[in-house]
Formats: C-alpha cells, structure tokens, sequence
C-alpha cells in the first residue's frame, strides 16, 4: 500500500521521455515513423544450435523503405502485449507448429509466446461523502462549468486542480487468504494436479499480486451513472 508516482512539478506533468528532451544525449538516437519487423537471428558460435540476436529489421512508415539496424551489445524488446509477441514470432520465436502453419520458420521452439492473451477486468465501486469539499468532483462535477474553468487556470497560472493527477493511494494484493469459495478451493486442486510448483488458478506466482486496488480523489464511474443521483 501506498501512495500513487505522480509526475507533475511546478503545475506541469512530464512524461517518462521527458529526459530525452532536457539531456542532449550524444549517445542516444530516437528514430520515429519506424516500425520493426523483426529481430535478427544468426546461430551462435558457442552453443550448437542456439542463436544470438545481432540486429533488427524494421521498415520506414512513410516510403516502406527497409531499415537495418545492427546491435552491438543488446536488444530490448519493448514493444506492448500485441508488438513483441508479433515481432517475436516475425523472428521465428514461438509454437513451432503454429509457425509452421504460416509459413515462417522456427528457430526458437517456445510455445505460449502470443497466446493466453487476457482482458484486465476493472470494477469502479463508488462511495457517496457527506463533506463536498473532500473530493475533486465540486471542481469538475458540481459546476455546470467545471471543466472549462479548471482548464482555463491551468492554461492562465499553471494552478488548480489540473496541476494534479486524480489518483490517491493503491495497494497491490492477493486473494488467497480472502476467499473461502469452494470453486476456488476446487480449481487450486485442479491447477495443483497440473503443476506441482504453482497452484494459483490464475497462473501467477507466489509473489505476484491478483489485484490492484485504485483510489480516485473524483468519480471515475459510468457517466450515466450521475443522472441517477
């Protein structure tokens, strides 16, 4: 539990890039308008039958012009949850069998890359207060221009509650110790039948949290919700 990593200073918010920008890095080129298509695999010198990631290929958005890149030290996929696994099995990481029904050939044998693909489910519970004044909403929602006249003190004195990120305090946690339903009780068998090592229904690892708890200093249920009072 604790509070939430804000990223604003002085009434402006920064993003992670933002070091790109302040620091002239001699050593740092960013190319934009490029997406990669793949990584490049060559057989290693000193394993029999492993390979090395020694460069990528990508391709410019505007023209399709092929673009090499070539690695020195190391490659860092970090492409989201629907890029790297593509990129990976562009490469030929992946199910062998899956690869070889479309056509690309495997030179890494890892099943479950791409697949197992899940939804987040999110659930907003909200509270009603008694004090106005303890949330954001009598910024946003109590006046019928709200919204415009917090924008315009952001944009005017870089002050109100525009400077601030909505997000109070969260808390990483799991549901182990909470649950009593026999269906759960039922699928950790079946899971511990599967795999002696984990027997989480859910796949995670001990040390891995089922839930992530969020608390917002303003609603952030269904719009449609606030007609109803």
């Amino acid at each position: 539990v604790g509070h939430v990593g804000r990223t604003a200073y002085n009434g402006i918010r920064s993003t992670s890039a933002d070091f790109i920008n302040k620091y002239d890095k001699t050593n740092l080129i960013v190319r934009t308008g490029a997406f990669v298509d793949r990584i490049i695999l060559e057989k290693s010198d000193e394993k029999e039958g492993e390979y090395k990631a020694v460069g990528v290929e990508a391709h410019d958005n505007t023209n399709s012009q092929p673009i090499i890149i070539k690695a020195n030290k190391e490659i860092i996929l970090s492409a989201g949850a629907y890029n790297s696994p593509m990129v990976l099995m562009h490469s030929g990481i992946g199910s062998e069998k899956h690869l070889n029904e479309v056509g690309i050939g495997c030179k890494i044998n890892l099943p479950g890359v791409g697949e197992n693909l899940q939804d987040h489910i999110i659930v907003c519970t909200s509270y009603q207060v008694n004090d106005p004044n303890l949330t954001y909403d009598r910024f946003l929602y109590h006046h019928p221009d709200g919204l415009t006249l917090a924008v315009k003190e952001w944009q005017d004195t870089k002050t109100g509650v525009m400077t601030s990120l909505p997000l109070a305090v969260m808390a990483l946690t799991r549901i182990d110790k909470t649950i009593q339903d026999p269906a759960w009780e039922a699928a950790k068998a079946k899971q511990q039948s599967k795999n002696s090592s984990n027997s989480d229904p859910t796949g995670q690892w001990p040390n891995q949290p089922h839930i992530e708890l969020i608390t917002t200093q303003l609603y952030m249920g269904l719009p449609d919700f606030l007609d109803a009072g």
